[in-house]
């Protein structure tokens, strides 16, 4: 099974299964069926050789079966071939994720006949499957083929309990002599049993991190602006008031930054969207490069930027505007062979001791932005 995780083309990917389309997930249970079926098949082979187990099997039954096996696992092997050969084509097909199913479903009340579902195997498949069939397909033919099961399981018990036909027909009695159960068969119990709660368990798991580590993508990506990589506003804010309730509780400051690339409109009119996002994210750059690892760096909106600077004044600030205002007008993004400069405008407030709103402090580092824009843009204001 594992060859098919080298052509994510041709074959389903393994290494991730929420891409997986209705026929890569049918393509995947076929090969699963057959891999749980080799037990059945190697057990039945070795019974015959066994003395305990020929006195209690009915040998020729057990033979049937295990062509019957041989002939399912080929119908499997046929499906997978049809799968294999839709993906493409018809890649979330209604009519193989149905066939596929009520194959199962079949198969499961089939086996669970032949070999009696009081055996710890068949008490465990039935759930197993279940399990296995809601992660990999849609509720509504999965609880389809459930209904299937469950209604020839019910036929069997209530054929078998009135005399029509026999219970668990492979089994005249339970394999044992003087106490002892025979050991192919012991083995033969436990490789169903090891293997079916194996595929379970780690198809449940493995599709349980894929859902986790989704889950932890779109989480970054709630909290990231796409483009340069950082901090969106949402973060922003959070982090914003974090360092509020800090000062609330132990005092100290923190000041917020604003800044404004100059005239980017321009830019994106002359030289087009795409060179404005390479200026937008040099920029994001230089200046995440002037800050430290403990302040936070944000796209506020548009070619805007806002930084929160934790346990620093005014002053401070304004040194580490300065510096990124410098850096940002020595840089240069090429657009062709025109070399595109961009300059930024910054505003500045901070917020010391307890009682000051988040609100207030954007709303001073806001009007000092536009002041910087006022008086000539390029440069550094600090809120009255």
């Amino acid at each position: 099974m594992g060859a098919f995780t080298h052509d994510a083309k041709l074959l389903p990917d393994l290494r991730d299964p929420m891409s997986w389309s209705i026929a890569d997930r049918c393509f995947v249970l076929a090969w699963l069926f057959v891999l749980v079926s080799i037990p059945f098949i190697v057990g039945i082979t070795l019974g015959a050789r066994d003395a305990g187990m020929a006195q209690a099997v009915d040998l020729s039954t057990a033979y049937a079966m295990r062509t019957a096996a041989l002939a399912v696992d080929a119908a499997w092997l046929a499906l997978s071939a049809v799968a294999l050969a839709i993906r493409r084509r018809a890649p979330d097909s209604r009519a193989l994720e149905h066939a596929t199913i009520q194959l199962f479903s079949m198969s499961l009340a089939v086996a669970g006949h032949l070999l009696g579902m009081a055996t710890t195997p068949f008490a465990l498949a039935p759930l197993g499957a279940l399990v296995v069939g809601l992660l990999l397909f849609r509720r509504g033919p999965v609880l389809l083929g459930a209904a299937s099961c469950t209604l020839l399981t019910l036929a069997s018990f209530l054929g078998s309990r009135f005399g029509l036909v026999p219970y668990g027909p492979v089994f005249r009695r339970i394999p044992a002599a003087d106490g002892r159960i025979a050991l192919v068969f012991h083995v033969e119990m436990m490789l169903v049993v090891l293997t079916t709660i194996g595929i379970v368990l780690g198809i449940f798991l493995f599709v349980l991190g894929r859902l986790r580590e989704r889950e932890a993508r779109l989480e970054r990506l709630s909290r990231t602006d796409p483009l340069t990589g950082l901090a969106n506003r949402r973060e922003f804010f959070a982090a914003l008031e974090r360092e509020l309730g800090r000062i609330e509780r132990r005092g100290g400051s923190v000041a917020v930054v604003l800044l404004d690339l100059d005239h980017f409109k321009t830019i994106n009119d002359a030289h087009g969207h795409q060179t404005g996002d390479a200026v937008l994210v040099a920029a994001a750059r230089v200046v995440g490069e002037n800050l430290r690892c403990e302040d936070l760096l944000a796209r506020y909106g548009g070619e805007e930027f806002v930084a929160l600077l934790p346990d620093t004044d005014v002053e401070g600030a304004r040194a580490v505007a300065e510096r990124c205002r410098a850096r940002l007008e020595a840089i240069a993004v090429m657009s062709g062979t025109a070399a595109i400069t961009a300059t930024a405008s910054f505003g500045i407030a901070a917020a010391r001791g307890a009682g000051t709103r988040g609100a207030d402090v954007l709303r001073a580092a806001d009007e000092a932005l536009y002041r910087a824009k006022r008086a000539g843009r390029n440069r550094v204001e600090i809120a009255a």
